[in-house]
């Protein structure tokens, strides 16, 4: 019941992001694009790759090679995804932040051309999954999406937002008063605006890590001390694979409900939507 309702909610949260998106002019900003880009890979994974786990724990003994390689590709594309979005809009805040005349100068192609990229990637790595397969390369495999799709994430990440909030603490001027310019007021809130922006971004990267640390652990350890590091007991060990698993998959629907709770625009539309 609980995985039913789960990908019910995600579906249905990030399907809400997506229109909140189409018939909100206001919302077609760059940064929500790259969030609305997101929400896609969680979509993926909401109607996807829930429904294909669903299957595969209720009848692993039928579930046929061609539908597994399926299922882990899918997992892992929409895995990468999410990463490389939340990487893709964390510099592009940090631009935003640090030079806004740059990051002005973007063009509409530019952003394009970096979904595009991340799209590609993300695809490419989760497409040499059945590949290895063949090769018995698991162990290279498990460690090369280990390194590339968490532990480098969250050190870049870490590092810009770190920076781009150091960068939005000094914006915020002290002391502003009546008689403050025009200017100085539109770049005082401009600031408080992009570091409320930082912290929804930080909220949401953070809840992505904290969903997906103990699959990336379980699944290192299952590699390299299978024997000794689980516990011989088959039920523990299929109670951790499942815990572990709808840990990371809860975080596809947490994403839309931060967004929720951070964005006034977007809460607006949302509530507009619904009523």
């Amino acid at each position: 019941m609980f995985a039913i309702l789960l990908a019910f909610v995600t579906i249905f949260s990030n399907t809400l992001v997506v229109f909140a998106y189409k018939v909100n002019r206001r919302m077609r900003n760059r940064t929500i694009a790259i969030l609305v880009s997101l929400a896609v890979s969680d979509l993926i994974v909401g109607a996807v790759a829930m429904p294909l786990w669903m299957l595969m724990t209720a009848s692993p003994a039928s579930m046929p090679m061609s539908l597994f390689k399926l299922y882990m590709s899918v997992d892992i594309f929409s895995a990468f995804a999410s990463i490389l979005h939340l990487a893709g809009v964390s510099v592009e805040r940090y631009l935003a932040i640090a030079s806004p005349l740059r990051h002005r100068a973007f063009s509409t192609k530019f952003y394009r051309v970096m979904l595009a990229g991340i799209w590609f990637v993300a695809a490419a790595v989760a497409a040499v999954f059945p590949i290895q397969l063949s090769y018995k390369w698991d162990k290279e495999y498990t460690v090369f999406v280990f390194v590339n799709g968490f532990v480098i994430p969250l050190l870049v990440i870490s590092a810009v937002y770190i920076s781009m909030f150091k960068i939005a603490n000094s914006s915020i001027f002290p002391g502003a008063n009546q008689n403050a310019s025009r200017r100085f007021q539109a770049e005082k809130k401009l600031a408080r605006t992009e570091r409320k922006t930082a912290i929804t971004l930080v909220v949401i990267t953070g809840l992505f890590f904290l969903a997906w640390l103990p699959f990336f652990v379980v699944s290192m350890l299952s590699m390299y001390c299978l024997q000794t590091c689980f516990p011989q007991d088959n039920d523990t060990v299929y109670m951790i694979a499942e815990f572990t698993k709808w840990c990371h998959y809860s975080n596809s629907a947490a994403n839309a409900v931060v967004y929720a709770f951070r964005d006034v625009e977007m809460r607006r539309t949302f509530m507009s939507l619904l009523c």
